[in-house]
């Protein structure tokens, strides 16, 4: 399970860890790189628990990993074309799906996620 963190009042936490404070608008004292690769592994340490949560957990769980990754990929300040915009949209409309489903392929779930990641981190990180 996850540890315990420090977090402002106006913060609320899934399973322990603290989510609204993980996704600043700006970054921290360690600037804005530092922040989405810790953003990242509090998303990756949700992922791993998703199979411990229930259906309506997963949901919400997931529906706050979705807003995250749309909110990342949307500042991001690497320009691309038609193409990969339209690529980028229906990789996340997959996973914004597969995440409102009542009963979530966790496998499927962290598989979309993961690579979903992975791009935020390359043109945010």
């Amino acid at each position: 399970m996850m540890g315990s963190t420090t977090v402002p009042d106006d913060s609320f936490t899934i399973l322990g860890a603290p989510v609204e404070s993980q996704f600043p608008a700006g970054g921290d004292s360690n600037g804005p790189a530092r922040s989405v690769l810790r953003d990242c592994e509090v998303i990756r340490e949700i992922l791993g628990s998703l199979e411990t949560l229930t259906a309506a957990g997963q949901r919400h769980s997931m529906g706050k990993v979705v807003a995250f990754i749309r909110e990342q990929l949307e500042r991001s300040p690497v320009a691309m074309n038609a193409r990969n915009r339209e690529t980028v949209a229906m990789m996340l409309e997959r996973l914004t799906h597969e995440s409102s489903r009542p009963w979530l392929d966790v496998v499927a779930v962290r598989e979309r996620t993961e690579a979903l990641l992975a791009l935020v981190l390359a043109i945010r990180g």
